[in-house]
């Protein structure tokens, strides 16, 4: 397993920096994608052991702007 330290995704709002929200999201986009290029047994070690990452994937999930928000970052 990798020592990687995944960050919380967090919900964005109208009163929320959107440089800091957009910055933080890419850091999430890069470390998940460096996980999808790490050989299969080393990923699925990750995904099986590191609570951070389910943590990432489970906010992702629930506060990630849908497609037709998506578009209203700037």
């Amino acid at each position: 397993m990798k020592d990687i330290q995944f960050l919380n995704f967090e919900p964005y709002h109208k009163d929320t920096n959107s440089e800091d929200w957009l910055s933080a999201a890419d850091i999430i986009a890069n470390d998940l994608s460096y996980l999808l290029s790490l050989p299969c047994h080393v990923f699925w070690s990750q995904v099986m052991y590191d609570e951070s990452l389910l943590i990432t994937l489970d906010s992702y999930l629930n506060f990630a702007p849908r497609y037709e928000i998506a578009n209203q970052v700037q």
